[in-house]
């Protein structure tokens, strides 16, 4: 099958999950039964399956270097014919071996903890057969060997995998009843559901995939007598598709640990997930479901439907071109779409984890942004870089509107701020933002990271950050490092010079008198100066090795000009410089604690 054509599954994927979708709201409508859709379910089924490709060139790579060495050197059938005979005959072995493969992946618990995750839905739909566990591939490959020995070759096998797994799709679905004799030969829907239901009669029957003749002739077929209740035998109803890949490895190993004898921990793994060693029961069942997921807002709504849908589109263009990346860039976009998926679970379940996982994410988009779209020209007067820079702006604002995102009204700190406060500090931490990102698309120099990470750029996106989260470490640390070093700096450089920006005026002024503005109201947190120190000691190494040195304005980094200063000779520029830095911030410590929150503790109302 041509590449041309393996384009298009995806998209024939999405038109009936569409039709599906239609066809259960319409009937869902006229009081026919639920929906059976939710946008958690759905949300959690796509990422489990969009997390299952993306590993899967762990499982497809080494189960097509052994089946590639089986067929050539100990194949017993060689050439396999091509008529059409053989093909159904070829279809009929896959079939078989998927019986086995799919029947150990309920009986063997080691198995189940990546099959499980194809059970865990309590909804049926299409989309639950895109709902695959993350490490699927990995140990289903031996189970088709047998097919290499007969002699079929790689490509044909491929062909036909690819076949059997576009026929299972369809039997994922409630929208077809029964289908009469063919269900005598053929695994049908109804056949299907019986699989997924989680109660006795149904629970492990139907193992096949296109021919139910397996099941009946190996004693596991069960005919659907009324709809099953779907989902595992213990609930987990979590969104979260990385805990869900995750949770029943958690629980095999909870098990491992609880059994008493060697022998028992190495039958945890091999016998049938219900199975329990002795002295292990606590374990067992200390996996509880997780309660039903509250009711999702239309704000949070759209931003998860947003940014599913640019996760799609992102897992699209990385699959067309997944073959030529190098190691680090394949792990690098891993990172860019697992993340996504486990932002998107954390805000249906409404957790607070998610937000800051955002905020990672998109600072990590920014930073590809700024180091591979700068060579890429722009539109305007803006480069790609500071388009993108500006979008991640408006998401970040986007998020942090969210409800999940609004303070508790318990929580103390945030009741000390005012309404209009609390517009004026965002007011001034979006225009700190906006000035951070106009400074960074005037520079144009490659080294642009070690200078952005400097001194007053770096106090004023940490002092923009505090102000629009309310945060008073945050504000605190940036107003003492920019008054103990980066205007001290900034002054020298302007003197020795002559010459600035306008940029370089707003970023060196707007921030520092925003954030003493917000210390006279909140006061100075405790050890300040410690902060910014310990801020300046991560960052020197990134400004030693990213920074152009005639730029540099680091006082412990090169003997530069504003250097001579407080150094007038060289071997004493880090020693002297170390001293310095650690002079400067405790004595603008000082001297703000005496100044901005004399006051303020006067009254003793002052947060610590």
């Amino acid at each position: 099958m041509s590449g041309r054509y393996l384009a298009l599954i995806p998209a024939a994927y999405g038109l009936l999950i569409g039709l599906e979708f239609l066809l259960c709201w319409l009937a869902a409508r006229r009081g026919h039964g639920p929906l059976g859709y939710s946008v958690a379910g759905t949300v959690t089924n796509l990422s489990c399956g969009i997390g299952s490709q993306i590993f899967a060139a762990i499982g497809t790579l080494q189960g097509v270097f052994v089946y590639q060495w089986v067929a050539t050197r100990h194949a017993l059938l060689r050439p396999w014919p091509t008529t059409f005979a053989q093909w159904l005959l070829g279809l009929l072995l896959v079939d078989l071996c998927w019986y086995f493969s799919h029947r150990a992946s309920h009986r063997v618990r080691l198995l189940w903890t990546i099959h499980s995750v194809h059970h865990q839905s309590e909804e049926f739909n299409l989309t639950v057969a895109l709902r695959v566990g993350w490490l699927s591939g990995v140990f289903a490959w031996p189970f088709f060997l047998p097919l290499a020995l007969l002699g079929v070759p790689l490509l044909s096998y491929l062909a036909l995998r690819t076949l059997h797994d576009l026929i299972q799709f369809v039997q994922h679905t409630r929208c077809i009843g029964r289908l009469g004799a063919l269900e005598w030969v053929f695994n049908t829907p109804s056949h299907h559901r019986v699989h997924h239901g989680c109660e006795a009669p149904y629970l492990n029957k139907n193992y096949a995939g296109i021919f139910i003749v397996w099941d009946r002739l190996f004693g596991t077929f069960q005919q659907e007598e009324e709809e099953p209740t779907y989902g595992s035998v213990t609930p987990l109803r979590t969104p979260n598709p990385l805990w869900v890949n995750l949770a029943e490895w958690l629980h095999t190993a909870q098990l491992v640990v609880a059994a008493t004898r060697w022998r028992d921990k190495l039958w945890v793994l091999l016998m049938p997930p219900e199975w329990c060693p002795h002295g292990a029961l606590l374990a067992q069942t200390d996996s509880q479901s997780d309660a039903a997921p509250r009711p999702i807002d239309s704000s949070t709504m759209l931003y998860i439907g947003v940014h599913f849908l640019l996760l799609v589109a992102a897992w699209t263009v990385f699959s067309m071109g997944a073959d030529k990346l190098s190691a680090w860039l394949f792990a690098l976009w891993t990172f860019e779409l697992i993340t996504p998926m486990v932002v998107l679970g954390s805000l249906l379940e409404h957790r607070r984890f998610g937000l800051w996982l955002e905020v990672l994410r998109l600072a990590s988009i920014g930073v590809i942004a700024v180091f591979v779209l700068r060579p890429a020209g722009g539109l305007g007067p803006l480069s790609w870089s500071g388009l993108v820079l500006l979008g991640l702006l408006g998401n970040l604002f986007w998020l942090s509107q969210l409800p999940l995102a609004r303070p508790d009204e318990g929580h103390a700190i945030f009741r000390l701020r005012t309404l209009t406060e609390t517009r004026w500090d965002r007011g001034c931490a979006v225009l700190i933002f906006v000035t951070l990102i106009l400074y960074a698309v005037r520079k144009y120099h490659e080294q642009i990271l070690g200078e952005l990470l400097y001194g007053c750029q770096v106090s004023a996106l940490i002092t923009g950050i505090g102000l629009y989260f309310h945060r008073r470490f945050l504000v605190g640390l940036g107003l003492v490092f920019a008054s103990g070093m980066g205007i001290p700096m900034w002054l020298i450089l302007v003197a020795t010079t002559g010459t600035t920006h306008v940029l370089s005026v707003i970023l060196h002024v707007l921030p520092p008198c925003a954030a003493a503005v917000y210390v006279k109201r909140h006061g100075l947190p405790r050890h300040a100066w410690l902060g910014a120190l310990l801020m300046f000691t991560i960052l020197l190494p990134i400004s030693h090795y990213g920074t152009d040195p005639a730029l540099n304005v680091n006082l412990s980094h090169r003997p530069t000009v504003e250097l001579m200063y407080f150094v007038p000779w060289f071997w004493g520029a880090w020693l002297y410089g170390a001293i310095m830095t650690i002079a400067l911030l405790f004595t603008a410590d000082f001297v703000l604690r005496r100044t901005l929150c004399a006051a303020r503790k006067f009254r003793g109302i002052i947060p610590q």
